[in-house]
Formats: structure tokens, sequence, C-alpha cells
């Protein structure tokens, strides 16, 4: 299987981190793609707490695995797609969360550091970084 490992040394294309993947919004800026979003967003606000905590923590790990698959160049092109999927999901989440920033409980945000951030994620992932920035500017 695919282990992610703590090590967050250059990818097999010389890129760290989220760098190396390509930017998806480019991507979901047409009309399909958006209408996706839009369902998602629209079925999330039904989620409980937990239930966004927990899709953050897989949306987060699944992003880590899909830039490890893709140092597997039998796996390339099935994490680029993955990819694309898992960015749809994460902004429309991440959506989610900022419209309910007021009443986000503090057992979210103890749970966000342990899980999220965890070094062998949170460098390998762009989720962490974007859900910061996203609750900032909010």
């Amino acid at each position: 299987g695919v282990r992610i490992s703590g090590d967050c040394s250059a990818d097999s294309n010389g890129a760290s981190g989220s760098e190396g993947r390509p930017d998806t919004n480019a991507l979901i800026s047409g009309d399909p793609a958006t209408d996706v979003t839009d369902a998602m967003q629209q079925s999330l606000e039904v989620f409980e707490p937990w239930h966004l905590d927990a899709c953050l923590h897989a949306l987060a790990v699944a992003q880590a695995l899909s830039v490890e698959l893709s140092r597997q160049p039998s796996a390339a092109a099935a994490a680029v797609v993955t990819a694309i999927t898992i960015e749809q999901a994460e902004d429309a989440v991440i959506s989610e969360v900022c419209r309910r920033r007021e009443s986000v409980p503090e057992r979210s945000v103890r749970f966000w550091s342990v899980r999220i951030f965890e070094p062998a994620v949170s460098c390998r992932s762009s989720l962490p970084g974007k859900l910061l920035r996203e609750l900032q500017r909010q």
C-alpha cells in the first residue's frame, strides 16, 4: 500500500507540498464543475460540525495520498483526476466551515490542529493553508 511518510522533501518534479499539483481552481471555473460544487455546498448545510471536521481530515489525507501516488509513474494520471475531485469537495467543505465560523466549537479547532495540521499531511496538502486563509478572510 501507499504510506504517507513524514518526509516532505521535494517530489519527483522538484516541487514540495502542493506546489507540484496543477491549479485546479482554473479548471473548476466552467459550468458543469460549478454546478457540482454548488450542489455539494447545499448538501453540506445539513452536516453536523463533527461531520465537517471528519471531512476536512479525510480530504487532507486523500490529497496527501494523491501526491504520494503521483510520485509513482503508473498512477500519475489517476492522481490528477482524484485531485480535481478532492479540490471540488475541499472548496465546498471549507466554504461551509467559513459560513459557520462564528459557531465553530473549540473541540473542532483542537481536532484540526492534531489531525489536519499533522506534518506528514499538511506538507502535502493545500487544505490546511487554504482553510486558514479562508477563515482569516471571512
